[in-house]
């Protein structure tokens, strides 16, 4: 559930209620190895699914990457988890010759990444800079990640400069209004909530300043709805091409 128009990120702050990092890795941790074990198709926030809800537009984008570098694919997905995009899309990458997922994320999914996920495909890492030390990505993956991103356009400035060959981005929200929203955002049973940017559509497309849009797409189970009453917002996807 998301509510709220706040003046800006600190004041949105204000009013959310405390996240259990803890308990978020744990039960992601748990469903994942699920999913590394075969007992399950994915998983997402911790909830597991039997059958497979691929992106189709991402894996459009990671396959275009591949077969133009190669049949080789190095992704960077950026707040990724524990691999949840990895384990989500990796049956559709298996011709691929060479591929290798570097996570970046905070240090406690990094250390329990490493230690029950990370594999010769599967990297985690604290920072992009990090990887790029040992990697060179021809993919930067953003699923879901910069809506929850304070400085969220500092981060995509930062996500244009990389320069990475091919920019995907899915599950983002967008409002219908010129100006940006920010709301919070509540959990199922409203026991935690977070600050959360729905964004204007091309002020988003514009700050990757140094890509083209190849196209866009629309995440199948998250439908246009309305917030705050009368504001519409949708969730999308976009591969981008560097100029």
């Amino acid at each position: 559930m998301w509510s709220g128009d706040y003046k800006n990120w600190t004041e949105a702050t204000k009013h959310v209620k405390e996240n259990d990092d803890s308990f978020v890795l744990e039960k992601s941790k748990e469903a994942l190895l699920k999913v590394k074990n075969g007992e399950a198709a994915y998983e997402r926030d911790g909830v597991l699914f039997q059958e497979h809800n691929y992106s189709w537009g991402v894996l459009a984008g990671l396959q275009k990457a591949a077969l133009e570098n190669g049949n080789k694919l190095c992704v960077i997905d950026f707040g990724g988890s524990l691999g949840r995009c990895f384990y989500q899309n990796i049956p559709f990458l298996k011709n691929i010759e060479d591929v290798e997922w570097c996570v970046i994320e905070q240090k406690k999914f990094v250390m329990t990444g490493k230690k029950h996920f990370e594999d010769k495909n599967l990297k985690f890492y604290q920072s992009i800079e990090e990887a790029l030390q040992y990697h060179e990505p021809n993919v930067l993956l953003l699923s879901s990640v910069v809506n929850y991103l304070e400085y969220a356009y500092k981060w995509v400035d930062q996500f244009n400069n990389l320069k990475i060959p091919y920019v995907l981005v899915d599950r983002t929200s967008f409002t219908k209004r010129e100006k940006d929203i920010i709301a919070i955002q509540d959990s199922e049973k409203k026991e935690s909530s977070l600050p959360y940017w729905f964004f204007n559509e091309s002020k988003f497309i514009n700050g990757f300043s140094n890509y083209q849009k190849l196209g866009s797409f629309p995440v199948d189970d998250l439908p246009e709805m309305v917030i705050n009453d009368n504001e519409a917002v949708c969730w999308k996807g976009f591969v981008f091409q560097l100029k």
